[in-house]
């Protein structure tokens, strides 16, 4: 466990058979561990599956144990045995540990500075950020800053063995008289920064940024009907961050290409790829009231395609959706492929109609 960090492992109970998720003290409700929301007695350890008959929650036995205003929200927590118990890593975006991810939870972070952002920008090269950063923290080797040290630069200016005499009085004395170099001399009062300003001098001392030119490459986007005997379905989800409003469209057709049903509704979810959970987790369930056995899902999401490919885990709170999306699919014959948004424009308007 992370210390200073509340519960940043979320267990999402998956394979019943071989549960060993603990009703009581492990993270799997998302609220935290439910020890620590209900007086849990002398019920300490009992296990996630007591309170399960044939996969599906038990309410009789919840109700012996549970307070009733908490068995709704118990028995939200959808079941599937698709899978081992699953730990989830809260702090990422994958649900999978990483020590950046670890560290970013206890680190102090300070207000990010936009300087240092150009500083260790792609653009810089790893030499010219390294410079860059010791010159803001004034650590360049400058005969001021060795001096200050303590260093003696005899061959440099036998005038001055004092580290303190300052280079204007030994400018005022002389025109001609050698000057100590310094930061502010390089950049700010040498003739060639007030001749042609920093960008020149910047260049004059091989700094440069390094170009990186896009390549675009073309790409044909078609969009194809299922094959005889299957249904395809489109479907999208969108939502505006400006007002908070979420929406799901579908659109179902046959092997002729010929639309079955076309269709948007407003919903509540937190982010976009909330909604396009949601939006495939209520078109699943229309396949299936339909009785329609082989569906052809086309999403413009691939990070959606790759969670159901279980290619990535997916964020904690994305667990209960995915699970409800998997144990619909589990009763269907079923292909789940990308197709770019150019190639999902309908469903893509349905959505966006709703918001």
């Amino acid at each position: 466990m992370v210390p200073h960090i509340s519960q940043p492992l979320y267990l999402f109970p998956h394979f019943w058979r071989k549960c060993h998720v603990y009703l009581w003290h492990d993270p799997w409700f998302g609220d935290g561990p439910l020890s620590g929301i209900i007086d849990s007695g002398q019920l300490t350890s009992v296990r996630v599956e007591y309170y399960l008959v044939n996969g599906q929650w038990d309410r009789n036995k919840l109700a012996e144990d549970i307070p009733f205003e908490w068995i709704d929200r118990i028995c939200s927590v959808p079941i599937s045995g698709a899978s081992g118990d699953s730990p989830i890593w809260r702090a990422s975006s994958d649900g999978q540990f990483s020590l950046t991810s670890a560290w970013a939870l206890i680190r102090q972070q300070h207000t990010p500075t936009p300087l240092l952002r150009i500083f260790w920008g792609s653009c810089l090269t790893p030499t010219i950020s390294i410079f860059l950063w010791r010159l803001l923290l004034q650590r360049l080797p400058v005969d001021t800053k060795l001096q200050s040290r303590g260093t003696s630069l005899a061959s440099r200016c036998y005038c001055c063995p004092d580290p303190s005499f300052h280079v204007s009085s030994l400018v005022s004395q002389s025109v001609d008289s050698p000057s100590i170099e310094s930061i502010d001399d390089i950049f700010v009062e040498s003739p060639t920064a007030k001749r042609t300003g920093i960008p020149h001098v910047a260049d004059s001392l091989g700094l440069y940024y390094r170009v990186r030119t896009p390549s675009l490459t073309t790409h044909r986007v078609v969009w194809l009907p299922s094959d005889p005997g299957w249904v395809k379905l489109n479907t999208d989800g969108a939502r505006r961050a400006s007002t908070q409003i979420a929406a799901i469209g579908r659109i179902i057709r046959g092997s002729d290409a010929e639309a079955i049903l076309a269709f948007h509704e407003r919903i509540s979810a937190p982010s976009c790829i909330a909604a396009e959970l949601a939006a495939l987790a209520s078109d699943l369930r229309f396949v299936i009231q339909r009785q329609f056995t082989r569906v052809w899902i086309e999403l413009d999401a691939e990070v959606i395609v790759r969670l159901l490919s279980h290619t990535d885990q997916g964020h904690w709170s994305l667990q209960s959706s995915l699970t409800v999306i998997w144990n619909s699919l589990s009763t269907l014959e079923y292909r789940i492929t990308h197709i770019n948004r150019e190639g999902n424009t309908v469903a893509d308007a349905l959505a966006n109609l709703g918001c």
